[in-house]
């Protein structure tokens, strides 16, 4: 059983949305097969109607856990070219595993998926120029999944963010200082678009802390509470949880415990997010014979070892793989 058959994102999502009485209503809502039948990680060879149901089946169930978290939803758009697909996994795994603290910081907030447009549409039921065919490589999709009704047609709204990018140019093992610089920019671009797009949308850190603690108990509003005050260990996930929130109160703390816990809660997301696996993908690894990475927090697994002769854009050795019918 291969590693993300073992931390599959439909299984650890479902158990936080209730465990095991959740695949059959959610198959019922959304008109899907039983859920054993597609929340496997699908072969290359397989159909392509197989690879769409599963991707579907992911993104309706990111759809859940951002509602249930009281968050938006992501969804990094699929390209229909297969090159273009390449380039967009490039940038949104380098943006996701090499991105700033503000990326972090950014991208924390939401819950995030990835899918093609139609099944965007199909499974979300969104409309008008949120769908319309994508002119950028790199295309995202903010949904605003809190006020979004469940059922099998959500009727949810979303808004487009399309950042402007540089280009990128691969070398040898993926190194280059001057290239290094390049991606910095725009991975820089990337989550300013996001932060923009977060305004648009009126997910605001103050109305985003206001939804997230409502989904806190009050055991876990304390632990927040006390760690602000103090730091000390407290899940990484928990922080992720009322990010929003500590955002806003470590900004107000005073100097120097504002810089230090800014620097704990920087370190516990990158530790918490970086490499967790993306609903609809999988993470793989610029190397000889396109070797393959399934990673979830600090693990990684890798089935080949590099040999630094790959060629591959800089910061973007480790990227997302959306799969294609046929490889």
């Amino acid at each position: 059983m291969s590693p993300l058959d073992r931390r599959s994102f439909v299984g650890r999502s479902l158990t936080m949305l209730g465990g095991a009485a959740a695949p059959a209503w959610l198959a019922r809502a959304f008109g899907f097969a039983a859920p054993s039948t597609v929340a496997q990680d699908p072969q290359p060879a397989n159909a392509d109607a197989k690879l769409v149901a599963w991707r579907k089946q992911h993104l309706a169930v990111a759809m859940l856990t951002a509602k249930a978290q009281a968050k938006p939803l992501l969804v990094l758009v699929v390209p229909e070219v297969e090159g273009d697909r390449l380039l967009a996994g490039r940038w949104f795994g380098g943006w996701l595993t090499n991105g700033d603290e503000q990326a972090f910081a950014t991208f924390g907030l939401c819950t995030l998926a990835c899918a093609r447009l139609g099944e965007a549409r199909e499974v979300l039921g969104l409309q008008a120029d949120a769908i319309e065919p994508a002119k950028a490589t790199v295309t995202m999709l903010l949904v605003d999944a809190h006020r979004a009704q469940i059922g099998a047609a959500w009727g949810a709204t979303a808004i487009r963010i399309e950042p402007v990018l540089p280009i990128l140019e691969r070398v040898r093992g993926g190194f280059d200082e001057k290239g290094e610089a390049v991606a910095r920019r725009g991975f820089r671009a990337i989550t300013d678009s996001l932060r923009s797009g977060l305004e648009r949308h009126g997910a605001t850190l103050p109305a985003l802390a206001v939804a997230a603690l409502l989904t806190l108990d009050v055991e876990q509003q304390q632990q927040l509470e006390a760690w602000v005050r103090n730091g000390g260990d407290v899940p990484a996930g928990l922080l992720e949880r009322g990010l929003a929130e500590l955002q806003l109160r470590v900004a107000a703390l005073p100097e120097p415990t504002r810089t230090v816990r800014a620097g704990q809660l920087t370190e516990a997301l990158q530790g918490e997010l970086r490499h967790r696996p993306v609903a609809g993908s999988r993470w793989r690894d610029a190397m000889c014979g396109y070797g393959e990475e399934h990673s979830s927090g600090n693990e990684r697994e890798s089935v080949v070892i590099s040999c630094g002769m790959a060629r591959c854009e800089p910061l973007c050795q480790t990227f997302l793989d959306f799969y294609s019918a046929g490889g």
